[in-house]
């Protein structure tokens, strides 16, 4: 008899489970098609937020570079900051990922003349042939609207140096550990770190570990990088969902991350 009485409350649990995660999967949706309002870290280097996650554009003398694809597949937010910067999809030459995580990527295929760069070890990732080790990622990777599958054209594995117009230089690190092929690059003083570092209330730290592949492999890339970064000139850390920090606090930031790295 208790067990015929059960029946009706586990019936209505799982009618309450299955109506919360259509619910949480319409708002997950629903705000990757959202967008911010573009912003300036100098005249000609931008962001915006596309989707869940920021992107950010940088005019070089005769290149426009793209950092990350956002989570927004029709990538409005972009669009509008490229009008902003006299600019369009297609004068967009190359787009480098700090990682594959289906929020990052989602309006590579708006660009069709850029190059897509990234860690090796996410080219699995951005094609869409594997998932994430994590349980939280796999299951935001079924909600959102997974973009078109891309190929990254040219592979990342390991540091690099490359000069760019003028005296620009953009440089490299590999940061595995949020996802195998996680990169952070430096540009004019701006340092993109993707997932692997977040921006909150003003404190620089590790992003959510729930997210990561493999979390001390992260801090391991983190100690890493900062020591590579010692004499280099940062002035931004430009993060995949803090945002970017305020003028003169990024090497402070970074400084007061070190001790905090168990490594």
């Amino acid at each position: 008899m208790s067990g015929k009485r059960r029946i009706p409350w586990i019936r209505i649990a799982a009618a309450l489970l299955v109506g919360l995660a259509v619910t949480a999967e319409i708002l997950v949706r629903g705000f990757s098609h959202s967008h911010g309002t573009p912003f300036w870290l100098r005249p000609d280097f931008g962001g915006v937020r596309s989707g869940v996650s920021y992107v950010y554009v940088a005019r070089t003398r005769d290149k426009l570079l793209m950092f990350d694809a956002g989570g927004d597949p029709e990538g409005t937010g972009i669009i509008e900051l490229l009008h902003l910067m006299n600019a369009s999809p297609p004068e967009v030459s190359a787009i480098y990922l700090t990682h594959g995580h289906p929020d990052h990527v989602a309006s590579v295929s708006l660009f069709k003349n850029a190059r897509l760069w990234g860690g090796s070890g996410d080219a699995r990732l951005v094609e869409g042939k594997t998932l994430s080790k994590r349980a939280l990622p796999r299951l935001l990777s079924f909600m959102v609207e997974n973009p078109p599958p891309s190929k990254l054209t040219d592979l990342l594995p390991a540091n690099f140096r490359s000069p760019l117009s003028g005296w620009l230089t953009l440089q490299g690190w590999p940061a595995p550990g949020h996802t195998p092929g996680s990169f952070f690059y430096l540009l004019d003083g701006v340092l993109f770190v993707g997932d692997t570092l977040n921006l909150s209330g003003g404190v620089l730290s590790l992003g959510n570990p729930a997210f990561d592949d493999d979390t001390a492999e992260k801090e391991r890339s983190v100690a890493r990088v900062l020591q590579m970064l010692d004499g280099e000139k940062v002035d931004y850390i430009a993060t995949g969902h803090g945002g970017v920090t305020q003028p003169n606090t990024a090497r402070r930031l970074l400084d007061d991350l070190k001790p905090r790295l168990r490594h």
